[in-house]
């Protein structure tokens, strides 16, 4: 009799951060920290937003906060080389790996190694959100980490 070997996928692991926030101002800080690490490396980053108030806000966050600095970043729907790109499109215009969804749905593409999203516990309906988020990534057995 032959002994079962498991194969081991060379394809990275599929990953969801979940950050624990309670205010708005814990969340902007978050956005910023994450674009600026992103930023630093050179790698690419995409934010998923709703609507175009959501731009428009993230827009004027990386450009003023915090107030000695400011976060080069694009709006595009739009296939780009940009490094930091905040979008409404469901596709991936900087072709990163990596997505910071704002979304109310998860993300259903697969091209994402790396996706960062809120627990957000200001409000019930914000937490049914992240609720429903952790529950498809688990489903789709992706890597779960909570800070």
């Amino acid at each position: 009799m032959h002994k079962m070997t498991k194969i081991k996928s060379s394809a990275p692991t599929k990953k969801v951060t979940f950050f624990q926030v309670r205010s708005a101002l814990e969340k902007q800080k978050k956005l910023v920290q994450i674009a600026q690490e992103y930023f630093e490396k050179k790698m690419p980053l995409l934010f998923k937003l709703e609507s175009e108030e959501g731009i428009k806000y993230l827009d004027e966050l990386l450009w003023r906060f915090p107030k000695e600095s400011f976060l080069p970043h694009f709006i595009s729907n739009a296939p780009s080389k940009e490094l930091i790109i905040l979008t409404l499109s469901d596709h991936n215009p900087n072709q990163s790996q990596t997505v910071f969804n704002l979304k109310k749905d998860p993300i259903l593409e697969t091209s994402f190694h790396q996706i960062y999203t809120f627990e957000d516990l200001s409000s019930s309906l914000k937490n049914q959100i992240a609720q429903r988020h952790y529950h498809f990534y688990k489903v789709k057995e992706y890597a779960i980490v909570s800070f």
